[in-house]
């Protein structure tokens, strides 16, 4: 599902976005709190084989869930967004941003290229509910208040309804980075800033290559 957005002029605009996966970062420090008792629990035992395949096998999957779960984070500033993807940075200055849309995640398009972030993913399930939940709630504030109401206004509450019937968490921080790409846009490509930086993460490379070359080891090796 793709969303266009347009600013209300009269809503505050934050200078500042920082946001993370909250689910993700939930299940990721779950697993880790998981992870380092099993791991206490293997030092503290004779090294075998097997303690050696099971604390690989643990190195793997806390490696995998740092990468996908814990580093995923979407920051904006008055200068640029970065979109802190699994395996790479996206730097993108406001000059260079052309539309900010919102689908499944936050999509960023340029005049080269999209780019997404794994910060604001909503599920099926989750819009489903979010809809649902946004559209009852209105519709009892509607219900609740009707007496002396005129067309226009019944007509402005039925234009609400239908908004809510297809609004988003990714909608909304969409709505947000629109807001900052509108005031700080124009600036930015005055000074120059239209140039996209795309970097590895190295640290995230080296949390699945070093485990799994010792997974592979402890198999060849054990």
């Amino acid at each position: 599902m793709r969303q266009n957005h347009r600013v209300d002029k009269s809503a505050p605009l934050a200078d500042k976005v920082d946001e993370k996966a909250r689910v993700g970062w939930v299940f990721g420090w779950g697993w880790m709190l998981f992870a380092a008792v099993n791991a206490v629990d293997i030092l503290r035992h004779d090294w075998t084989r097997g303690s050696a395949y099971a604390g690989s096998v643990l190195l793997v999957v806390s490696g995998v869930v740092w990468v996908i779960a814990l580093r995923p984070r979407l920051r904006a500033d008055a200068d640029r967004m970065l979109l802190r993807n699994p395996l790479r940075d996206v730097e993108i200055p406001w000059g260079a941003v052309e539309e900010i849309e919102s689908r499944d995640t936050i999509r960023v398009r340029t005049a080269r290229r999209h780019y997404h972030s794994w910060v604001g993913h909503v599920s099926n399930r989750r819009r489903a509910w979010f809809t649902r939940s946004q559209v009852q709630g209105r519709a009892a504030e509607l219900t609740m208040d009707r007496t002396g109401r005129t067309s226009a206004q019944q007509s402005s509450d039925k234009e609400h309804l239908a908004a809510a019937a297809q609004a988003t968490t990714t909608e909304y921080l969409a709505q947000r980075l629109t807001g900052m790409a509108d005031q700080f846009g124009r600036k930015s490509a005055e000074a120059g800033h239209t140039e996209v930086t795309v970097k590895w993460s190295w640290p995230a490379v080296v949390a699945l290559v070093v485990p799994t070359l010792l997974f592979v080891a402890s198999l060849v090796l054990g």
